[in-house]
């Protein structure tokens, strides 16, 4: 592990994905300054940014080089040693300052297997497949799993997860039971050496068929990296032989691809995510979104006695008045010129983004039309249904992408619709006299702020008497119009009351964050049922 020398102030080099994951993983390890050749910035986290040839006295920085491309970082080292800078006394590599690798499939296996051989006391553990440095609010999700894993003892946890700037040993450390980094297998990456075994024609299918959920630019790319993916977990399941297995989130192929084996072996399994309601962590057995337990079977509710524990009212009161999220928004001179131009003598609709590019979802697939939306292909398409409907009805329309997704390059749709960006998704619910949504944890805040909302995917709200829900793109203008007439009923309030309660009693964790109310299941109560 790094230990500061105290006559060496710390510079990063590098300012991108690396460096973002260096500060928030060390933070104590605080540079006095960040190099960059080429961004444009002067001051980073607070610090000033400098170019190489702006740095005077080199020999007084130990330069940590924070930058993932082997072909950037032998560039940098070559700078550096021309200066008379010795690798390891005045800089190195993220990689060899903080000692994280990522490790070959063969090295993960058979580090795994010995793993268990010499400790017989993790026999039949939970498995815990959770992203760590990347999740948003790290530092409190690692105190909240920390706490799952500490209430769980005897019973062992193993910790899988891709590790970026932080060793096995450190992550290990903070969690307290073993953690253990997964192996690369993009870009080819896919060589076992011959430790893992061969595929039968049966499973070879089973993965095609599930490709065919996907996007895919490569077919045959991506179907030898599920090929890996697949062989990877059926050897780990074999050598842990865990007792359940929770894993984060559910589009990915890896996701797909553990649910199936954990399903062919018996091994209770369940999925987790950011909760409906801000403050909570969600674990379902089946998926998130409309693969979820209570949407494919949106009627299991219906028996669920509902105990008088929570004041969803008081809740719901608490939410709005600190405006509570997962995620953070910032306030942008743009985002207020569009939202300034909005016309407030009309009704105003808004449509949140769903997370098209994350879900890397196929539209032309039955799993899409199952799980996600039978009546719109993408938010593009919802976004121009909508823009329609509001120029024919001379409504407003005001459209948020989803974090991370590009805004569509629709023609002509600049001029009927308002585009933001960074606003608080608080401030555009106050906004709207409606709230459309595909597939969006904004569908439950839009309801706690008493805003109808109209539906055009399949979700855990379905079928549960809280929202308007549009079977048909035709339905899409009646819908909308009769939420502008009658908004939010009482009978929808009442629903939604009652949901959250038996959410708050089944579904929801509460995630330990830093707050004056509390609300939610405590780590004392396992994630599912073994």
């Amino acid at each position: 592990m790094f230990i500061q020398n105290a006559d060496k102030k710390i510079v990063y080099w590098g300012i991108g994905f690396i460096c973002k994951l260096c500060l928030e993983q060390y933070y104590n390890i605080q540079p006095v300054l960040f190099i960059d050749s080429r961004s444009e910035r002067d001051f980073f986290h607070g610090k000033p940014v400098k170019r190489p040839d702006e740095i005077e006295d080199w020999s007084s920085y130990y330069i940590i080089i924070t930058i993932k491309s082997d072909d950037a970082l032998e560039h940098i080292r070559g700078i550096l040693k021309a200066k008379g800078l010795k690798e390891g006394r005045d800089f190195g590599s993220y990689k060899d300052v903080f000692e994280c690798s990522v490790p070959s499939v063969r090295e993960s296996v058979n580090l795994l297997g010995n793993f268990m051989n010499k400790h017989t006391e993790a026999a039949n553990p939970i498995m815990l497949l959770l992203p760590f440095e990347i999740i948003r609010d790290s530092i409190n999700f690692e105190s909240f799993i920390s706490s799952y894993i500490r209430a769980r003892k005897p019973t062992e946890c193993l910790f899988f997860s891709s590790l970026y700037v932080l060793s096995e040993q450190e992550a290990s450390l903070r969690f307290g039971c073993p953690v253990f980094c997964l192996p690369d297998l993009s870009d080819g990456k896919t060589e076992d050496g011959g430790r893992l075994e061969k595929l039968s024609d049966e499973e070879r299918g089973w993965i095609r068929e599930m490709e065919g959920r996907k996007r895919s630019s490569d077919q045959e790319k991506s179907i030898e990296e599920s090929e890996a993916w697949y062989r990877y977990f059926k050897t780990v399941l074999e050598i842990v032989r865990p007792s359940k297995i929770i894993y984060w989130g559910n589009w990915s192929r890896e996701s797909y691809i553990l649910g199936h084996l954990a399903g062919m072996c018996g091994v209770p399994y369940g999925y987790m995510e950011h909760g409906w309601l801000p403050g909570t962590y969600q674990v379902d057995p089946r998926g998130i979104m409309g693969q979820s337990e209570y949407a494919v079977n949106p009627r299991m509710f219906d028996a669920v006695a509902v105990d008088a524990v929570y004041e969803v009212e008081r809740i719901k009161a608490y939410i709005k008045e600190r405006k509570l999220d997962t995620r953070v928004f910032v306030e942008t001179a743009e985002d207020n010129a569009a939202l300034a131009g909005v016309d407030k003598t009309k009704k105003t609709v808004f449509l949140v983004g769903m997370d098209d590019h994350g879900m890397e979802m196929n539209p032309d697939c039955e799993y899409w039309k199952t799980y996600i939306s039978g009546v719109v292909r993408s938010t593009e398409e919802a976004l121009l249904a909508l823009a329609a409907v509001c120029e024919k009805r001379n409504w407003n329309l005001i459209f948020k992408p989803h974090p991370g997704n590009p805004a569509p390059e629709i023609a002509g749709c600049k001029e009927r619709v308002t585009f933001v960006r960074e606003t608080e998704i608080d401030r555009l619910i106050k906004m709207a006299d409606v709230v459309v949504s595909i597939c969006s944890a904004v569908d439950y805040k839009t309801l706690i702020y008493g805003k109808p909302l109209v539906q055009l995917g399949i979700n855990g709200l379905l079928g549960k008497g809280c929202s308007y829900i549009v079977g048909e793109a035709a339905e899409l203008e009646d819908q909308l119009a009769l939420a502008l007439k009658e908004g939010m009923t009482g009978r929808q309030k009442e629903n939604f009351d009652r949901l959250l309660q038996i959410l708050l009693q089944r579904y929801l964790w509460d995630d330990r964050s830093e707050r004056t109310l509390r609300y939610g299941l405590t780590v004392e109560r396992d994630f599912i049922d073994g």
